[in-house]
């Protein structure tokens, strides 16, 4: 089901009881994700303009089948958010930076749904970087996509690859509830070959190399009786990095890196950059600045942005 996640979210500044019950005002704007929860000035501010309370409403329907279980996955809102449905409490969870995820059947009803997260993007030294000196802005909203998802009863939970240039490979895989996991691999959208073992070598593998950044494509299947229960597709690569006294190597060879820091903040949208966005900042660190390799300052990066390094 496509529940069209990010796009027509209600949306204010500030948080009332009221909203449990009755939902947000008529006054609320209608809004996308990302969001950058205040629209900040291009120049010459402090933290004291985003750093407050806001609220996010989206409504919609749902018919789970017995066995099934409705998720929320969240990439990313400063600095924490507390979920309701159906003016429920969900959970509270820290939200920052890595992905999180609440699970929302036991509140869930068959038909219309109310969905309000509540992201408080205020300082808090008990969730870095704060606690200490902090030289950059962490702005505020849900900055990153989120998904709503429905899980039939058994699901992949992780599915983790790592690929050495000779072909060498492990996956770290994870099911919840039954059944057994495939795993099919491709380049260009060409099938290469298919196979179970999570351990094992793949013979005439092209490497990952900065000059030719070979990607190939791995899609993780669960089945049970030959009925396909969930799939997991990735974009991976095999390649050798080890760091020596002398300097750095890329599969065997010696590579000088040229590179900067890079921080994930953009004018007036602080951290909200889109998908689009986020390519296009690595296309330009890549092909006009010229650079090998970027320091992800300080924070795990947008999904989108790692990707597009790759």
């Amino acid at each position: 089901m496509d529940f069209k996640s990010n796009y027509d979210w209600r949306f204010v500044e500030g948080y009332k009881e009221s909203y449990l019950k009755d939902g947000l005002p008529e006054t609320a704007r209608r809004v996308d994700l990302p969001h950058y929860g205040v629209k900040t000035p291009r120049h010459y501010f402090d933290s004291s303009v985003y750093q407050k309370v806001f609220c996010y409403e989206k409504r919609f329907e749902v018919f789970l089948a017995k066995g099934e279980s409705l998720f929320l996955r969240m990439e990313g809102a400063f600095q924490k958010t507390r979920a309701y449905l159906n003016g429920l409490f969900v959970k509270e969870e820290i939200t920052s930076y890595f992905p999180t995820v609440f699970d929302l059947t036991p509140f869930a009803q068959d038909g219309e749904n109310r969905l309000l997260l509540v992201v408080d993007s205020r300082e808090d030294k008990a969730i870095p970087p704060f606690g200490n000196v902090v030289d950059y802005m962490t702005f505020a909203g849900i900055y990153r996509p989120l998904e709503l998802q429905i899980k039939k009863e058994s699901f992949i939970e992780k599915a983790f690859f790592r690929g050495k240039a000779d072909g060498t490979y492990h996956i770290d895989a994870s099911v919840k509830g039954e059944g057994e996991l495939f795993f099919s691999l491709s380049k260009n959208g060409l099938p290469i070959r298919d196979f179970k073992e999570k351990e094992g070598r793949i013979s005439d593998i092209d490497p990952w190399d900065i000059d030719n950044p070979v990607l190939y494509s791995l899609k993780a299947s669960l089945r049970k009786d030959g009925v396909l229960l969930d799939e997991k597709e990735m974009q991976i690569g095999f390649r050798d990095i080890e760091w020596k006294r002398n300097g750095f190597y890329l599969n065997g060879k010696k590579r000088k890196l040229l590179g900067l820091n890079r921080h994930q903040n953009y004018p007036f949208i602080g951290a909200s950059a889109t998908k689009s966005l986020q390519e296009l900042d690595a296309d330009i660190l890549k092909r006009e600045i010229g650079v090998d390799v970027v320091r992800t300052s300080h924070y795990p990066q947008s999904e989108d942005f790692l990707s597009r390094a790759d």
